[in-house]
């Protein structure tokens, strides 16, 4: 909640937007991924996604995560991303 914008994050061609994903590290079911997918939601909030996924490297290749991993909204600043 922290992370909510007070207005939606609109970007024109070429501009970038942050979000951040925590990865949890004391829930159950942990795994490692080797790999990250992001899929992006419409305007309208229906269920699915619009367009590819974007595929991000991992830093170090891979990434520990577990249940309670969890993705911040998306802002104009990284470092709103990341609160």
């Amino acid at each position: 909640a922290d992370t909510k914008p007070q207005a939606v994050v609109t970007l024109a061609p070429g501009e970038s937007a942050y979000a951040g994903v925590a990865l949890g590290a004391d829930g159950e079911h942990g795994r490692t991924a080797k790999s990250l997918a992001v899929h992006f939601s419409g305007t309208d909030d229906a269920a699915g996604s619009t367009g590819s996924a974007a595929h991000p490297a991992l830093p170090g290749g891979a990434a520990y995560y577990d249940d309670n991993a969890q993705v911040t909204y998306w802002q104009r600043d990284k470092a709103d991303a990341i609160k």
